[in-house]
């Protein structure tokens, strides 16, 4: 479905500019197997299911947590748990344009090895060992794939040795069958405090219908006490360093001591933002999270 939609997509943009009728350039989306990564002067050339796609200097190449320069796509050592030379045999979603001889040319790359993915629960959390299901899971430390900070399912960061036995994780990364280990990017864990004990605010999830102006975000707040009225805003960043009220909506107790959760909903917002952020002004004390795209 995604790379369909990203054909679709591409394919109106063309059919509206005459460029498939031109045959000199047109629209390029692709997403399969890495079989070779090489130089080409100042570019590199990546074939992906035996096209041939050019990536230059100012591709944007992105892993599921971290930007890549050229050297680092170049990069032959093997990434934790594999034998092949760096990203050679995983997977590549290319979004760009076709040269007349068929030359892709990359606007924006995503590699990885693999995409797997476990719900699972802790059976073992001590001297350094890790295993969900009984499986071992690595959390990576590779410049060019690292492992995020581990976090709870309200977005925030959580100590690792508070994870115990029993808890219900959700794990991103790839299998080696090698080390037969689970070589983790992303662990989301269920019913844990978050590490900081300060006031905290988050975005899980923003999506909405600018044609509408319908805005939904959902999230979580943490480091307030029981029995708080807690008031989240959403806003949208300015050019200017300031930002735009979209909203405010009350945050309900969730099961977790010291935790809430909110759902905000909006109709007829306009301009419809781009990116969104979270804030709480509570008892002199402020706290935002990270600024967010909207997904439409």
């Amino acid at each position: 479905m995604k790379i369909m939609k990203m054909f679709c997509m591409s394919f109106g943009w063309a059919l509206a500019l005459g460029f498939v009728h031109a045959q000199t350039v047109a629209p390029a989306a692709l997403e399969g197997p890495i079989s070779s990564i090489q130089q080409a002067g100042a570019n590199v050339n990546v074939v992906v299911m035996g096209i041939t796609v050019r990536v230059r200097p100012a591709t944007v190449i992105t892993t599921p947590t971290a930007t890549l320069t050229l050297a680092q796509l170049l990069d032959t050592t093997p990434l934790p748990g594999r034998s092949e030379a760096g990203f050679v045999g995983g997977t590549a979603i290319v979004e760009g344009n076709t040269t007349a001889a068929g030359v892709v040319i990359a606007d924006t790359l995503f590699v990885e090895p693999a995409e797997n993915v476990v719900i699972g629960i802790v059976t073992e959390n001590s001297a350094g060992v890790l295993k969900v299901n009984g499986m071992a899971v690595t959390m990576l430390a590779d410049t060019r794939i690292p492992a995020e900070p581990l976090r709870n399912d309200l977005g925030f960061e959580i100590a690792r040795e508070a994870i115990t036995v029993g808890t219900i994780v959700a794990l991103e990364g790839y299998y080696s069958a090698s080390s037969q280990a689970l070589q983790a990017f992303i662990l989301e864990a269920t019913g844990i405090p978050a590490l900081n004990p300060g006031l905290q605010v988050s975005i899980l999830r923003a999506q909405g219908r600018a044609d509408r102006g319908e805005l939904e975000v959902r999230g979580g707040v943490s480091g307030v006490p029981a029995g708080a009225t807690v008031a989240v805003q959403i806003r949208a960043p300015r050019a200017n360093g300031t930002s735009r009220l979209l909203g405010t909506v009350t945050a309900v107790a969730d099961v977790l001591a010291g935790t809430y959760t909110y759902r905000f909903r909006a109709q007829g917002i306009t301009p419809f933002p781009a990116n969104i952020f979270a804030r709480i002004v509570r008892a002199g004390e402020t706290a935002e999270s990270a600024t967010t795209e909207v997904s439409l």
